[in-house]
């Protein structure tokens, strides 16, 4: 996946989390956005394979 996709998924977390009264919830939703957000920085430091 690339790091469109994780910020996008980190996103839907935090609006998730906006919506919920939960705290365990939004707790794991803050948590789930984070590690997509970590994703999506590890997506971009990662070089693109080149095609020859």
């Amino acid at each position: 996946m690339d790091s469109v996709h994780y910020r996008e998924k980190a996103q839907q977390c935090r609006r998730l989390a906006k919506d919920v009264t939960a705290r365990d919830v939004v707790e794991r939703l803050v948590a789930l956005a984070e590690e997509y957000e970590a994703e999506a920085e590890a997506a971009d430091a990662t070089p693109e394979p080149t095609q020859d």
